[in-house]
């Protein structure tokens, strides 16, 4: 009987003990038997801080800030405030939290004028609150010169665009693009109209138009200017060396609208006809000039083209042999 209470005694002052073990009693720590929860007291910079960049942009790497514990851990979970202080910039979060290695970190778009920027990063409590982060905006690149790149002298057809862009450049004294500068686009000699009279420059420098051919072959010049910058104006040529006619409603169309007109082109300048019409046509001369050559398209269905290109001054006259009442009397003249 002495032994058995002797277990029995043993038992009874165990199995309290097992049975708070087992079930993680009130030890202190973080309910999961894993310890106390780390507790943050301290927060410093850890990366960003120095950065310079143009005015105006943001900085290519953020601002961070590590919060950890008496032990140096990462804390996570912490909310850091983040404001700017000087420069005028503007950042990505107001605040933001600690990671799992006790990173909190906020980006930088710097202020518009040259100069430091500052920026703080605070948490209430914490040791070296608030941390502060310095960055220097550079002035923005000044234009100062302006050069043709490419789109100068150029062939097209009238009332049609030609196949390149006038392409200008802006450039600073070093010779690198400027963005955000305007150019003025103007004809100034001859026919043809501009895809704009103003564009800007892209982060290259680069600044563009489109140009369409007017109503009569010949030459034009088209400037590109931006005021006070060496090299301005910046001029390119053009030709309108091909005279559309279209073959529209049993009639031939010159450029300018008139019908069974008159046209008159330079020595080297290409006349093309394109049927317009669901019906055939022919350009068929029948006057030619002393010396020039006749010409005759033959049936032209819809769609085709058909070109002739005078080699001597004077006067062509055409019809259609499809439709001689209606298209006839039309003239070509060289010069």
């Amino acid at each position: 009987m002495r032994r058995t209470s002797s277990i029995g005694l043993v038992l009874s002052l165990a199995l309290p003990a097992l049975f708070a073990w087992s079930c993680g009693g009130d030890d202190g720590g973080d309910g999961n038997g894993m310890g106390p929860a780390p507790v943050a007291t301290t927060i410093a910079a850890a990366s960003g801080g120095g950065q310079t960049a143009q005015a105006g942009s943001q900085l290519s790497a953020p601002f961070v800030v590590r919060v950890t514990d008496a032990q140096g851990g990462g804390v996570s979970g912490v909310s850091v405030s983040w404001s700017v202080t000087a420069g005028g910039g503007s950042l990505s979060a107001a605040s933001s939290q600690s990671n799992s290695q006790g990173q909190a970190s906020v980006t930088l778009t710097l202020g518009p004028a040259a100069g430091p920027n500052t920026v703080t990063a605070s948490a209430s409590g914490l040791s070296g609150s608030p941390v502060t982060f310095s960055a220097t905006g550079t002035a923005p690149p000044q234009p100062d010169a302006i050069a043709l790149v490419s789109g100068d002298n150029q062939h097209g057809k009238t009332l049609a665009p030609l196949a390149s862009p006038f392409v200008v450049k802006v450039t600073d004294d070093q010779g690198d693009g400027v963005a955000g500068v305007t150019v003025n686009w103007a004809v100034a000699s001859g026919g043809g109209s501009l895809s704009a009279s103003t564009t800007t420059t892209n982060g290259s420098g680069q600044a563009s138009v489109s140009f369409t051919s007017g109503t009569t072959t010949g030459a034009s010049t088209v400037t590109a200017s931006a005021t006070g910058l060496t090299g301005s104006p910046v001029t390119f040529s053009a030709r309108t060396s091909v005279l559309v006619i279209e073959m529209s409603g049993i009639a031939f169309v010159y450029p300018d609208g008139s019908t069974n007109s008159a046209a008159t082109v330079a020595v080297g300048d290409t006349i093309e006809w394109i049927n317009l019409d669901g019906v055939q046509h022919t350009a068929t001369s029948n006057i030619e000039p002393a010396g020039g050559a006749a010409f005759d398209s033959g049936l032209m269905p819809a769609g085709a083209t058909f070109r002739f290109a005078p080699g001597v001054v004077g006067t062509w006259e055409y019809f259609c042999q499809v439709h001689p009442a209606q298209m006839a009397g039309a003239t070509i003249t060289v010069q």
